[in-house]
């Protein structure tokens, strides 16, 4: 029997592949149940463990510039692209003549 997180990664896997559209649409829409369920289980043992040891398991951030979000807004303004695909663009090498 394939575990819940092997059956994320091979969900990612055939995405990655070049598919028809009708077949990416349905893979998408399995793995968006895959990860809620996922997460859903994550916050579960989560919530277990944290009523086992009596405090939470995960510390609140420290409040700091980086963890703002007008940081986290630029941030992500600043890396998204118009490149297609999930890699950025390579720098253009310059020929020796």
């Amino acid at each position: 029997m394939i575990t819940l997180y092997d059956h994320i990664q091979q969900l990612h896997s055939e995405l990655r592949n070049s598919i028809p559209r009708r077949e990416r649409a349905a893979i998408t829409a399995e793995l968006k149940k895959a990860i809620a369920e996922q997460t859903m289980l994550d916050r579960e043992l989560d919530q277990a463990l944290e009523a086992l040891i009596g405090e939470p398991l995960r510390p609140t951030p420290m409040s700091s510039p980086c963890n703002s979000p007008t940081a986290s807004a630029r941030a992500a303004r600043k890396y998204q692209g118009d490149w297609r695909g999930s890699d950025p663009p390579r720098p253009k090498r310059e020929r020796n003549r």
